[in-house]
């Protein structure tokens, strides 16, 4: 991420200076750098969750870490299905979905919101937290 602003802010300083380009040259040259940091900046490595394993049952049920555990079942309207995780203090929310892949999509949906949300994004790294 260093090197995409470097690169930028050295576009900015061409782009500021007194060196005689022809424009149709220097509009040439900005686009292919601009074009060239966008496409880094889009490829950025973002995390990926590992998908729920379900066991079948009576409930389906997925424990992906200890102390946590999804669970969809068919519900009343039929045939609709329901998830929730289970364990949680309070009230449980019971999720509602048109079928099981949905009911199932949207746990693992709020698995990997859950994960993802207690990462440190790696251009703050370096800023010492933990």
């Amino acid at each position: 991420m260093e090197q995409i602003e470097a690169a930028k802010k050295a576009l900015e300083e061409l782009a500021n200076s007194s060196m005689n380009i022809p424009l149709r040259d220097w509009c040439r040259i900005s686009e292919t750098i601009l074009s060239a940091l966008s496409a880094a900046e889009a490829q950025e490595v973002k995390p990926r969750v590992k998908k729920l394993v379900w066991d079948r049952g009576v409930v389906d049920w997925a424990r992906p870490l200890p102390g946590m555990k999804y669970v969809a079942c068919s519900s009343d309207p039929h045939p609709h299905w329901s998830w929730w995780l289970d364990g949680l203090e309070g009230p449980i929310d019971h999720h509602k979905c048109a079928n099981e892949q949905a009911a199932k999509a949207a746990a693992q949906a709020d698995y990997e919101a859950r994960i993802i949300s207690a990462l440190i994004p790696p251009d703050t790294l370096d800023n010492g937290e933990s």
